[in-house]
């Protein structure tokens, strides 16, 4: 799960919202709404959802490796899409950061 933070300079508002990155019917809902509240796409996203499963490839269950690419990349995908694609309809500037964890292990 990912909890957003959205905040608005014009009303001065903050807002925290729960979805789950990982589902694409959830970001589209959300995002939706968002747009809908605020009368615009944020022209600013900073993506910083991530999960770890810590354990070795060969150790790793698949169903740990779903969640954790359906989380990392897929969760970043989605949302990023689904921001892109309103502000090239609406012809407005943005940026997205992306904010991602390297984790390694020294044998």
């Amino acid at each position: 799960m990912y909890r957003p933070l959205l905040m608005s300079s014009q009303a001065k508002v903050t807002k925290v919202i729960k979805l789950d990155v990982s589902n694409a019917e959830s970001v589209t809902n959300v995002l939706k709404q968002v747009f809908t509240d605020y009368s615009a796409p944020p022209t600013v996203v900073v993506n910083a959802a991530g999960i770890t499963r810590d354990n070795f490839m060969l150790k790793m269950s698949v169903q740990d490796f779903e969640s954790v690419f359906n989380v990392n990349v897929k969760g970043t995908f989605l949302i990023t899409q689904t921001i892109c694609r309103e502000l090239v309809e609406k012809h407005l500037p943005g940026s997205i950061v992306n904010i991602g964890k390297y984790s390694c292990t020294t044998w």
